[in-house]
């Protein structure tokens, strides 16, 4: 319930549409975020005519909702690829980084027309029952232990990715968790096989990156200064199979 009023009467009820209605551009993930909380019907209650891909993104005099996650394609897409001749509203899923933020004001195109810029703060899939929610990737787990993933730039990236949408959920509840984590024990001999230390230590990583998040968010007054709730976080470093 408080995803889909995040989604629906904060992000969407928030647009002032100077058109009849609006077009709803999404990318694969926020597809996938929106789809497991609302219907079409839903989205006509909130003046959406048209819900799209953001690769489709065409010139119209009808006004243009975007929610997307801030990667560089997206921005890309944003500002350079499509010229806007009617008011822009962007949302996206958490905060992008301020090198996206000067392209954005680099682009005159976009910026001419743009009426709303903010952050939703809802990078996580709801599923379809609303008892249990998903941050992906789906590639986390060979990204953290499969051969050699210690020595690829994507395990760093996955730890990230997974906290900031780890935030995000904490943010949209307004709570702040007591994390806590199943410790990495020292390996019984010095002679361990190479990585090994790495995928000892998702849980620690995982739970250093969300603090440094969540603290941001504090500073932001997004979140309670103290804490509300426990985040357990498992992993499956001792799974057997």
């Amino acid at each position: 319930i408080i995803t889909r009023l995040q989604l629906l009467d904060v992000m969407l009820g928030s647009v002032q549409s100077s058109s009849s209605y609006a077009i709803l551009y999404l990318d694969s993930f926020t597809t996938q975020v929106m789809s497991n909380i609302c219907g079409i019907s839903d989205l006509l209650d909130y003046g959406i005519s048209l819900v799209d891909n953001i690769n489709n993104t065409k010139p119209t005099k009808q006004d243009k909702i975007y929610f997307i996650t801030p990667t560089d394609a997206n921005i890309a897409l944003l500002t350079s690829r499509h010229k806007h001749s009617s008011n822009v509203h962007v949302f996206f899923t958490t905060a992008p980084s301020p090198f996206q933020i000067e392209d954005i004001k680099k682009s005159g195109g976009l910026l001419s027309h743009l009426v709303t810029l903010k952050e939703a703060n809802v990078e996580y899939v709801m599923n379809p029952d609303a008892r249990g929610f998903t941050t992906g990737p789906e590639e986390a787990l060979e990204r953290f232990y499969g051969h050699g993933a210690e020595l690829l730039g994507e395990y760093d990236d996955c730890i990230y990715q997974i906290a900031n949408r780890l935030a995000s959920l904490f943010v949209t509840m307004k709570e702040m968790p007591s994390i806590r984590y199943r410790a990495a024990l020292p390996p019984d001999s010095h002679e361990y096989p190479h990585g090994l230390e790495s995928r000892l230590l998702v849980t620690q990583r995982l739970a250093v990156e969300l603090s440094t998040l969540l603290e941001h968010h504090q500073e932001a007054n997004q979140i309670p200064e103290g804490e509300t709730c426990e985040l357990i976080i498992v992993d499956r470093g001792m799974d057997p199979v």
